[in-house]
């Protein structure tokens, strides 16, 4: 069972990025792929990336990243540029097993 705890739509930082991008994945989480993070830079270089919504999961006393993983390393990775005034929405949920995380990825 997972239980929202926080949902806040906050500035989108560079700092908030890289800290997002470097946090701890879970263990189902996919691997990074080039392929997807070539395709939102793209996204981005062509004016259509969108706000982000993340996901962290707060698990046996550990706190994993649930979503976000390929749009915050690609906003990381931004050489000299960065999107002003873009707001990024964070859901915090907690979890009691692993099954309650993908439970909750498969709904969003």
């Amino acid at each position: 069972m997972y239980r929202e705890i926080a949902c806040n739509t906050v500035p989108l930082t560079r700092s908030l990025a890289e800290d997002f991008a470097t946090s701890p994945g879970w263990d189902g989480e996919r691997a990074l792929s080039p392929h997807r993070l070539r395709y939102l830079r793209r996204e981005y270089d062509a004016g259509r990336f969108h706000a982000p919504r993340w996901c962290k999961a707060y698990m046996s006393g550990r706190v994993y990243r649930g979503n976000g993983q390929h749009s915050s390393r690609m906003l990381a990775e931004l050489n000299g540029t960065f999107p002003a005034g873009m707001m990024v929405t964070i859901k915090e949920v907690l979890c009691v097993t692993p099954d309650d995380l993908v439970a909750l990825l498969l709904r969003q």
